[in-house]
């Protein structure tokens, strides 16, 4: 009876002592696995910043890199306490021990140089260099921080089977213990041991999933938004193009506006969802701020004169004039969201839409503020600090008074703060609101004089061959008509296989492919069109994409497949007399190989 005693605690103290080795092997390779997340991150960031530190691209990953090294030196001292305490297994403390490219000092040395680049401003040059050293570095610990830590894996495991063998024993020698050394011992452990790694590896694959499940939203999303609208918009221009008189001229002109102003959206949010996942790449070009705000004040003129409202744009200050070099694209999305909330929450009284020129600092010597003041609601001052925050409204009731998603200042916010810039809001429930941006924008190139408006000559297009592939009726007809009036011959095919045999048998001069189609899609249409020329020894036509996904992904995917060109949805005349120039700007044969050995 007492060697049955002493074996039970014997028992006892060996299966206490390997749970507690179990865990601490366990947390010893959480702590591994968070710094291995974050110098892979910091690592990619870093190579961003040393290519081009001044673009916009590089102002994320600086806020990337510092969210990721707080998070890597955390881990990293309790690394550095469970290794003095000699809680890491013998393989893996040889390696973190050893005096040749040791990986905490590099770690160290990691997390120095990523503090400086945090801290540091972009357009100092030490930026770009510390960003190299720490991109170096992190390409040289990372494999040895990976095999750390399938040691410390290895070691738990290891661990939990010599869990396994402890219990097995203390059964055998304990048959009065059997029942408590099978429920405190062997199923508690294991049941951490794999508990513990099921919700890490559970962890990562959600996150790949959500970021899968976005993707795929947004790309279908755009797609089944793009093709009506494709419609709406290109039928509404080719009926504006052929009609005189003013009245209905006016009407089709805001319906085509409108039309835009759907589409510039749709482009947004997928921009915003490409600001959170941090590739948002914002285009500077040269723009009019003023005309950008006047022609946004007449979209909104006539709902606003519907509701009685006065809505009126004044220009103050503008030190150097409108005529600047910024990102047109985002302004001109953050001044629509903000007059059409204006217009919206506001019954009576006036809209004033101001753009002024004020006073900017070392880095950012010019700057433009764009505020919109208007007499309506208001918002209390608890709900200030929400309305800026994704679908939220000020309260329940403005939902179902006004309606809207609560998405439209969310996505001006990260708009102007992606551009640089931020926005404020200054409010009095029952007087109204005012919203301020404030952008850096640059001195721009001289203005182009557009009195002297160069006139693309389109005749070389008279009498083209072009194939148009789509299976939606609509979008057929609203390219037909666009290359009829240009002066070109259309064939159209509702699908891939049609349209692999028009190119062969027609022998078009160029093909305007749908990406998306079922049975064969433009995709593979492509590669069976260059297959086919490679076979009969000739070149097939050039071969222009359209699709309705908008995404960089899809367009680089059509690229790949063989396409010579690619064009979204909503199909414009002007994209479309660009792409058909490109191509078929020759007016023989003879020009046309000329051309091509040029």
């Amino acid at each position: 009876m007492g060697i049955l005693l002493v074996a039970s605690l014997g028992a006892f103290f060996i299966s206490t002592h390997s749970q507690r080795a179990t865990a601490m092997r366990n947390s010893n390779a959480h702590d591994l696995d968070k710094i291995l997340v974050s110098v892979a991150e910091m690592s990619t960031a870093f190579e961003q910043i040393r290519v081009n530190p001044m673009s916009q691209r590089s102002e994320v990953d600086q806020a990337r890199v510092g969210r990721a090294v707080r998070s890597g030196e955390q881990a990293l001292e309790r690394v550095h306490i469970a290794l003095e305490a000699g809680q890491y297994s013998e393989s893996s403390e040889r390696v973190l021990r050893q005096p040749t490219l040791s990986p905490l000092n590099e770690l160290e040395d990691l997390f120095f140089l990523a503090n400086k680049v945090v801290t540091s401003s972009r357009s100092d040059p030490g930026t770009a260099k510390a960003a190299a050293l720490a991109a170096n570095i992190s390409r040289q610990v990372l494999p040895v921080l990976l095999k750390v830590s399938e040691s410390e894996l290895l070691s738990v495991q290891q661990a939990g089977h010599r869990q396994v063998l402890f219990s097995l024993v203390a059964i055998l020698l304990t048959l009065g213990g059997m029942a408590v050394a099978f429920f405190t011992v062997l199923l508690p452990t294991e049941r951490y041991v794999v508990s513990s790694q099921e919700e890490i590896e559970a962890g990562r694959q959600e996150a790949l999933a959500a970021s899968q499940a976005k993707s795929l939203f947004l790309a279908t999303m755009s797609h089944e938004i793009r093709t009506p609208l494709n419609g709406v918009l290109g039928l509404n221009q080719l009926l504006l193009e052929g009609e005189t008189d003013p009245e209905r001229r006016q009407m089709l002109s805001l319906a085509v506006s409108s039309g835009q102003s759907l589409h510039q959206i749709i482009n947004d949010i997928l921009d915003l969802s490409k600001i959170e996942a941090g590739k948002l790449e914002l285009e500077r070009a040269d723009f009019d701020v003023r005309q950008l705000c006047q022609e946004v004040g007449d979209l909104f003129a006539a709902q606003a004169k519907q509701k009685g409202i006065v809505l009126k744009l004044e220009v103050g200050d503008t030190g150097e004039g409108c005529w600047v070099s910024g990102f047109a694209k985002p302004t001109r999305q953050v001044v629509l969201n903000l007059v059409n909330n204006a217009v919206k929450f506001t019954d009576s009284g006036s809209i004033v839409l101001r753009l002024e020129e004020i006073s900017g600092n070392a880095e950012k010597p010019r700057m433009v503020r764009i505020s919109v003041q208007d007499t309506g609601i208001g918002i209390s001052e608890d709900a200030l600090d929400r309305v800026f925050d994704q679908f939220e409204q000020a309260d329940a009731s403005t939902t179902t008074r006004f309606g809207g998603t609560g998405l439209g200042l969310a996505i001006v916010k990260r708009l102007a703060e992606a551009m640089g810039g931020d926005v404020d809001v200054e409010s009095t429930v029952g007087c109204g609101s005012t919203f301020s941006v404030v952008l850096p924008v640059r001195d721009a190139a001289p203005r182009p004089v557009f009195s002297q408006k160069r006139s693309r000559d389109l005749s070389c297009l008279e009498g083209r061959k072009v194939l148009v592939v789509d299976d939606n009726r609509v979008n057929r007809l609203v390219a037909t008509k666009m290359l009829e009036r240009l002066g070109c011959v259309v064939l159209c095919a509702e699908d891939g296989i049609a349209a692999v045999k028009a190119e062969a048998d027609w022998r078009p001069e160029l093909v305007l492919m749908d990406v998306r189609m079922p049975g064969i899609d433009g995709l593979e249409a492509t590669r069976r069109i260059h297959d086919n020329a490679v076979e009969a020894n000739r070149v097939a036509a050039p071969i222009v994409g359209l699709s309705a996904n908008a995404m960089e992904e899809h367009r680089e995917e059509g690229l790949a497949a063989g396409m010579d060109g690619y064009l979204t949805k909503p199909l414009k005349r002007e994209a479309l007399e660009e792409e058909l120039l490109r191509h078929l700007n020759f007016k023989n044969a003879e020009e046309k190989e000329n051309i091509k050995c040029a």
